[in-house]
């Protein structure tokens, strides 16, 4: 096929560009074809491609594969750096945008990251910073700053990461225990926010207030409590502990204004012990932990996982989940509390163990949870592949660490029961994750299709490699 080309001094800055991003645009297919073969190795071997970095996020790795794959067939470029501009009608609609754009979902949607290993494999300890003194609790705002609670005082982050705090306000009509709250958890919305009184000053009126963040004005309402999730803007889940009747996971649903009306509903019941820690993931499946186990069967440590469909449907009239005979054992770690999912799906457990020398917060690999809440046998707790272990203060073997995450700054927080200070935990690689590149690829994409669109001619000029 013949090719008229240009000599460079002919070219107008505008086709310069064009080249240039069509440069990139065949780098960035290279780069699909190489997120496909990961994806096989993946597939093909399993949880041995750790060693090589590839995520165990097999369901999304596959569909990072076949977008790919199309992206690939769809440009008939394989390995191969081969540019035609040949005029805009053309390229726009041969090869492309589209494959561009084809690219660009392949790491967007696949989001996983071959770039470099996952943040189960380099998150560090990178900075220690102090809350303020008394703190008893505190949670992460949707903006990404923490908020803090010392006896009724909220105390706020100056700004996300800024570790500086600033005194917020005092909660209205608040009767908090000595020792300090049982939580606060902030709504995903970061509109409200609610607080467990740990029994209050008489140890046995327990309470949990709901308030509007931006006033704090709200109300206190009678609720056993251990620990609350916020389920949406309305609706708060609460795990409470009853060593008689069997712990229970309820869903205080502060709906009206007027708190008489509000409704707190058993949604899974018979928990064998104390109440562990409670978190969702990002379907709505239910994780709930036996804290401490008393009747069993369930042992103490032991976190289920149970559908979305299954514990919800107590909300609307249907049954009640037994926590001893319904869901799924998923792993069996520590105390199981607190519970947290990190900003790529990996579960953190905090708490304590009866062996003085396992004092740590667990980290339970996205893709070996996955594995078993598919079917599978419990995550094997003794698979480094499957758990890591990190314990900020080895020297102390008889901590009992809380955690938490921070999805808007990709880092959690490890901290040792009544400490002020603060461990934080993130990426220590320094590489932005696949997700992130898959932003830049979808902004080159743009980019590309603008040149192209506003060029000035329809000659033709080639490039092979």
């Amino acid at each position: 096929m013949s090719r008229m080309i240009r000599k460079p001094e002919d070219l107008p800055v505008i086709d310069v560009l064009v080249v240039v991003l069509s440069v990139y645009r065949a780098l960035l297919s290279m780069l699909c074809d190489v997120l496909a073969c990961c994806a096989f190795l993946r597939c093909a071997f399993g949880p041995d491609c750790f060693a090589l970095g590839i995520p165990a996020l097999s369901t999304r790795v596959a569909l990072g594969f076949f977008c790919g794959r199309i992206a690939s067939w769809r440009g008939r470029r394989l390995w191969k750096v081969e540019i035609m501009v040949v005029g805009r009608s053309r390229f726009l609609g041969r090869n492309g945008v589209w494959v561009l754009a084809a690219m660009a979902l392949a790491y967007w949607v696949g989001g996983v990251n071959v770039v470099r290993a996952d943040l189960f494999q380099s998150y560090s300890n990178m900075e220690v910073f102090e809350l303020p003194v008394g703190t008893s609790v505190f949670d992460v705002g949707a903006d990404g700053r923490i908020i803090a609670l010392v006896g009724a005082d909220v105390y706020i982050e100056n700004v996300a990461g800024g570790r500086s705090f600033l005194l917020y306000g005092t909660l209205p009509g608040a009767d908090i225990a000595s020792f300090g709250a049982a939580f606060i958890a902030v709504s995903p919305d970061g509109t409200r926010i609610s607080v467990g009184n740990n029994g209050g000053a008489s140890f046995g009126d327990f309470q949990v207030g709901v308030f509007d963040f931006s006033t704090l004005t709200g109300d206190w309402v009678a609720a056993d409590h251990f620990v609350g999730l916020w389920m949406d803007g309305s609706r708060l889940i609460i795990a409470a502990s009853d060593f008689v009747n069997g712990s229970t996971v309820t869903v205080l649903d502060a709906f009206d204004a007027d708190s008489a009306n509000w409704t707190n509903t058993t949604v899974v019941e018979n928990i064998g012990g104390a109440a562990g820690g409670i978190a969702l993931d990002g379907a709505g499946n239910l994780f709930a932990g036996n804290g401490f186990s008393s009747s069993g069967p369930s042992g103490t440590g032991a976190v289920k996982i149970f559908l979305a469909d299954d514990w919800t449907a107590a909300l609307s009239g249907g049954a009640v989940v037994d926590f001893e005979i319904g869901g799924v054992l998923v792993v069996d770690l520590l105390s199981a509390s607190p519970l947290a999912f990190d900003v790529e799906g990996n579960l953190l457990v905090g708490g304590g163990d009866a062996a003085p020398d396992d004092d740590s917060v667990a980290i339970v690999r996205a893709g070996a949870l996955s594995d078993a809440v598919a079917g599978m046998s419990a995550v094997d707790v003794n698979d480094p592949l499957a758990v890591r272990r990190v314990d900020p203060i080895a020297a102390n073997d008889f901590n009992f660490y809380s955690c938490g995450a921070n999805l808007v700054l990709g880092e959690f927080y490890v901290r040792d029961f009544g400490a002020s200070t603060v461990y934080v935990y993130r990426d220590s690689s320094g590489v932005p994750a696949l997700g992130e590149w898959g932003m830049v690829c979808m902004s080159l994409s743009l980019l590309s299709a603008g040149t192209v669109i506003v060029r000035r001619s329809a000659g033709q000029f080639g490039l092979a490699a």
